[in-house]
C-alpha cells in the first residue's frame, strides 16, 4: 500500500503547494512512528521503504515549490519592462493631467469675472457705458491701416475721421465707477505700477519672441510690422504694464496702462505659478457689452506658444462639456 500511495504522490506533486506537502509528511511520519512504537513490524524492509517513500514525497515537494517561485533574473526583467512602459507613458500622463488642471482652473476664473461683471452690474444699478461692441452689434465699419514708416499701424476711416466710440461707449465716468466696482468683487490684495519689477509677475515672451522662435527666418522689420497693431503684446512693453493680483493668484496685466481694469485685460489665470506661457495659463479678454444684454467678458486675440489653445478654443471646449 505505501508503494502505491508513493506512486501517487509522485503524479500528483505538481499541483501540492510546500505547505500540504510537509503536513502529509508530518502525518506520514506521526503514522510510522506510531507503527514502529507499538506494533508488531513484518521486517526492516516494511519501515526502510516506508522511509524512502517519505523522502521522495519531500523531494518532490522542494521541486515543485522551486518551480513555482520568481528567480532574480525574471524578476529584474519584469522590473526593466515595467520602468520601460513608465518612461514611455508617464509623461503623456502627466501632460494630460496638467491639461486638465489648466482647463479647470480657466473655467473657474472666467466663471469669477464674468459673475463678478454682473454683480458690479447690480451693485451700479445700470449698465455704464463702458465696454466695448459685442461682435455684430458695433455700428460703424471696419478702420484701414496707414502704416508707418517704423510699420505702426494708424487705424483710420477711408475720410481720416475716426469716433471716438469705434471701439465702443468708454465714457470715463462710467469706467471708473464701474472699474473701481469691479476691483472689489474680484478681491483685489495687490496693485503693481510695473508688472514684472514690482513682483505681480513673472517675464512673460512677447508676440514678437513667440514669433521669432516660430519662425526664425522673419526679420526684425518683419516682426515689426506683424505687430503693429498690437504693441502692448511685444514683450518689452507687455512686462512693463501695471498689474493686480487676486486673492486666489489670479493676475490681470492692462494692455492700456490706465489705473484700472481695461476693457482687454491679459489673465493669467494662475499667477507665477506657471508655465506662465500664452495659451496654457496666459490669455487675453475682452470686456463687451450692452444696455440690455449686461456687462461680460469674451476671448481676446492673443498669440499662442507652440502646443498652446486660443482663449476661444479654451471657452469652446468648455462649452462642449
Amino acid at each position: 500500500m505505501n508503494s502505491r500511495g508513493g506512486g501517487a504522490t509522485r503524479n500528483n506533486a505538481p499541483e501540492r503547494d510546500l505547505t500540504s506537502c510537509h503536513s502529509e509528511l508530518a502525518a506520514k511520519s506521526v503514522e510510522t512512528k506510531s507503527k514502529r512504537d507499538f506494533m508488531p513490524l513484518p521486517g526492516v524492509s516494511e519501515s526502510i521503504n516506508t522511509d524512502k517513500n517519505n523522502l521522495r514525497s519531500a523531494s518532490l515537494c522542494d521541486k515543485s515549490s522551486r518551480k513555482a517561485a520568481f528567480t532574480l533574473a525574471e524578476v529584474l526583467i519584469t522590473l526593466g519592462i515595467i520602468g520601460i512602459v513608465a518612461a514611455m507613458t508617464l509623461p503623456s500622463l502627466i501632460g494630460k493631467w496638467q491639461e486638465k488642471v489648466l482647463e479647470a482652473r480657466f473655467r473657474k476664473v472666467y466663471n469669477i469675472l464674468n459673475v463678478a461683471c454682473e454683480k458690479t452690474v447690480a451693485d451700479l444699478g445700470y449698465v455704464p457705458s463702458c465696454y466695448g461692441w459685442i461682435p455684430g452689434d458695433r455700428p460703424y465699419p471696419d478702420l484701414e491701416c496707414d502704416r508707418q514708416e517704423n510699420g505702426d499701424c494708424i487705424w483710420v476711416y477711408p475720410d481720416g475721421d475716426i469716433p471716438e466710440d469705434y471701439s465702443g461707449p468708454k465714457n470715463s465716468g462710467d469706467c471708473q465707477a464701474f472699474e473701481e466696482a469691479l476691483m472689489k468683487n474680484l478681491n483685489v490684495i495687490q496693485q503693481c505700477p510695473d508688472a514684472e519689477d514690482d513682483g505681480c509677475t513673472v517675464h512673460y515672451k512677447g508676440s514678437d519672441t513667440i514669433m521669432k522662435d516660430n519662425d526664425d527666418s522673419l526679420s526684425d522689420e518683419d516682426i515689426m510690422a506683424s505687430t503693429a497693431a498690437t504693441p502692448a503684446f511685444r514683450e518689452e512693453m507687455l512686462n512693463k504694464l501695471p498689474a493686480i493680483v487676486l486673492v486666489d493668484g489670479t493676475t490681470f496685466i492692462d494692455p492700456m496702462e490706465s489705473r484700472y481694469i481695461n476693457t482687454e485685460p491679459f489673465i493669467d489665470i494662475n499667477g507665477k505659478r506657471g508655465p506662465n506661457k500664452w495659451g496654457y495659463d496666459l490669455f487675453a479678454f475682452y470686456r463687451v457689452g450692452s444696455p440690455k444684454k449686461g456687462i461680460y467678458y469674451m476671448a481676446g486675440s492673443h498669440p499662442v506658444e507652440k502646443g498652446g489653445r486660443t482663449a476661444e478654443e479654451m471657452i469652446e471646449s468648455l462649452m462642449k462639456r
